[in-house]
């Protein structure tokens, strides 16, 4: 039996060092079981993920630009900017969820494809490319830290741009290294578009284009650096055709439309504040600083010849990693997405060359690394299992608006929570709470909500427990607390409570 497990271990690891200790090498036969865990876990993982609001919302621009030939926003149909047509949108990543669509029909399952595709994509560069420089061990070990890592699966259960600008952004990368290589102008190109089509899917990747362009600069190859970002603008172009549509409405969109998760600040100190405050999201929780530390400790194991020998390679990720730490976005976890793979990289060849048994100036490093390496095992094995056996929150989600659907009459106006959107956006018409929100000041009274619905001639509100807390008031008190509408259909387990007209209602009730 132990000489099967060998055989398998090393099918996928490659020969075990002679040198290494033992305990290194029963971590080395283990290692073949976790790609089986995550593959036997990962289904239920992706299904049981909770409705994103920004699935919902990119969703809709799909949905808009499958029907109707041309981006908008149904949910801000009463919030300006949004209100008319969208000419700021994450354009690739919502040209590829129409394909998909087209093909597969339109649903949160098929829409999240996109990101379990792109980070397979990651997962076969890491180990194909990897495998022609490293070696084969090194090329898997970089997968399963991956593979691994909650950080990183995590984004691919949820239909956002950051793995797609990843995948993207990563091709470009291992092209132009490369380039870099052979000196070679058509892979410079190549890589310059890769880049770009990153930026189209969301302008984060355009990151990777500077990011060549400074380990290039540094390699003294700056005629490659000059065809890399030409090549990268050409990709990018389709994204700037606001600019001739409706300059007003492109700027007015892209830096203070009211719905960006944060504010885009342009004073000259902003950059350095936020660089020095990137620790917040490198350490914001145990599904990313398993790998962050991982990651930190091996640069202390790391020999200097292997830095030199590899100054293209940390030239690129210093580049890379200080681009999204200053970058104006909040310090959450999946904005350090493009670095990941990078991580996986460093940790893969320390793994590879390490024993404890050696230089003895690292023996504390050595140690401390070999354990931290068994409690990110330990953690990612819980992180996955919590999310494929925790509670279905997404089919819960969509069985809870089934239900409230059916006590509704279709084609009515409704506001309602983003998530309503996957199973009745052909149903209703669906207006988010976002424009109620901010015409109150963020100072919500049920009366002030049902003047604002009736304004806007809205016929249903399906409230949860955000806008109950919000209008300062339970569940228990919708009926009292509103005058013009009155409770329909509660499900307090599911935390939906579903409010029509009162003259709706009556109707409905006879």
């Amino acid at each position: 039996m132990d000489s099967e497990i060998e055989k398998i271990s090393e099918l996928l690891t490659g020969p075990t060092p002679q040198s290494s200790p033992s305990i290194w090498k029963w971590l080395l036969r283990f290692a073949w079981i976790l790609p089986l865990l995550f593959l036997l876990l990962f289904p239920l993982v992706f299904a049981n993920r909770g409705i994103n609001n920004d699935e919902a919302l990119i969703g809709q621009q799909i949905h808009s630009l499958m029907n109707k030939g041309a981006v908008s926003a149904e949910f801000f149909r009463d919030y300006p900017p949004f209100d008319g047509p969208i000419i700021i949108y994450n354009k690739l990543f919502v040209w590829l969820g129409a394909a998909i669509s087209y093909a597969l029909g339109w649903g949160l399952y098929q829409l999240r494809l996109i990101s379990v595709f792109s980070g397979v994509a990651i997962l076969v560069m890491l180990y194909f490319f990897l495998k022609s420089i490293e070696t084969r061990r090194v090329a898997a070990l970089a997968c399963l830290v991956l593979l691994w890592s909650p950080v990183f699966w995590d984004q691919m259960t949820i239909f956002r741009p950051e793995m797609l600008v990843t995948a993207l952004g990563f091709a470009s990368f291992l092209i132009l290294w490369e380039a870099d290589m052979r000196r070679s102008v058509p892979l410079t190109a190549l890589a310059g578009a890769f880049a770009g089509w990153s930026g189209l899917a969301h302008p984060v990747g355009l990151f990777f284009m500077v990011a060549g362009v400074v380990a290039l600069v540094f390699e003294r190859e700056f005629r490659l650096a000059v065809i890399l970002v030409v090549a990268a603008f050409f990709a990018f172009i389709p994204y700037l055709t606001g600019l001739i549509i409706d300059w007003r409405s492109f700027f007015g969109q892209l830096f203070d439309n009211g719905v960006m998760a944060s504010k885009i600040y342009l004073e000259w100190w902003i950059p350095f504040i936020n660089l020095l405050s990137e620790h917040k999201r490198i350490f914001r929780s145990p599904s990313v600083y398993g790998l962050t530390v991982l990651f930190i400790l091996s640069l202390f194991l790391i020999r200097k010849v292997q830095f030199r020998e590899n100054r293209f390679f940390w030239n690129y990720l210093i580049a890379l990693f200080i681009l999204g730490a200053v970058a104006p976005f909040p310090k959450i976890i999946r904005y350090l997405l493009p670095v990941t793979p990078f991580f996986a990289i460093a940790i893969a060849r320390v793994i590879n060359s390490f024993t404890l048994t050696g230089a003895s100036k690292n023996k504390v490093f050595g140690t401390l690394f070999l354990f931290w390496i068994g409690a990110f095992i330990i953690y990612g094995g819980y992180a996955l299992g919590a999310a494929a056996f925790g509670e279905r929150t997404a089919p819960r989600e969509m069985e809870a608006n089934r239900l409230l659907a059916a006590k509704m009459n279709k084609g009515a106006l409704v506001i309602a929570p983003f998530d309503f959107v996957f199973e009745q956006i052909d149903n209703f018409t669906i207006q988010s709470w976002w424009g109620c929100e901010k015409a109150s000041n963020d100072n919500m009274t049920p009366e002030f909500v049902e003047r604002y619905a009736l304004k806007h001639g809205v016929e249903y509100l399906i409230v949860n427990d955000i806008y109950l807390k919000k209008m300062k008031i339970s569940p228990d008190e919708l009926r009292q607390s509103f005058r013009l509408y009155t409770p329909i259909y509660m499900l307090p387990k599911r935390d939906r409570y579903l409010m029509g007209k009162i003259a709706k209602a009556l109707e409905k009730a006879r």
